[in-house]
């Protein structure tokens, strides 16, 4: 049987499979930002801002952040694009931290 193991330190996510108490597999890497935080962190909107489209979210929860971002007037087109870009470029990095163990590696 493999079970997946997960869990969260110090902003880090460390994911581990294990096939009958043996690490056959692990990946560890930094959680992928939400859009929102991407966009703050690269100074295209407030946290205020963020705030209020978050609050636009909670009452139309079927419309995604990066649309209420660009119908406000927050960010264009393209900054959503870079946005996304950033998004999926972090997603491939922690696909490419996963390391195959050897099957006969301890765990401690």
């Amino acid at each position: 049987m493999v079970r997946k193991v997960e869990h969260y330190w110090k902003s880090r996510s460390y994911i581990y499979l294990l096939r009958d108490g043996e690490k056959i597999l692990n990946a560890t890497g930094n959680v992928i930002s939400r859009i929102g935080d991407i966009a703050v962190r690269k100074g295209y909107i407030t946290e205020n801002q963020l705030r209020k489209a978050l609050e636009i979210q909670q009452k139309a929860p079927f419309i995604r952040l990066g649309e209420i971002l660009v119908e406000q007037g927050f960010i264009n087109e393209r900054q959503l694009e870079e946005i996304i870009n950033e998004q999926i470029k972090e997603a491939l990095q922690l696909i490419d931290n996963w390391e195959y163990c050897n099957y006969e590696e301890k765990i401690l």
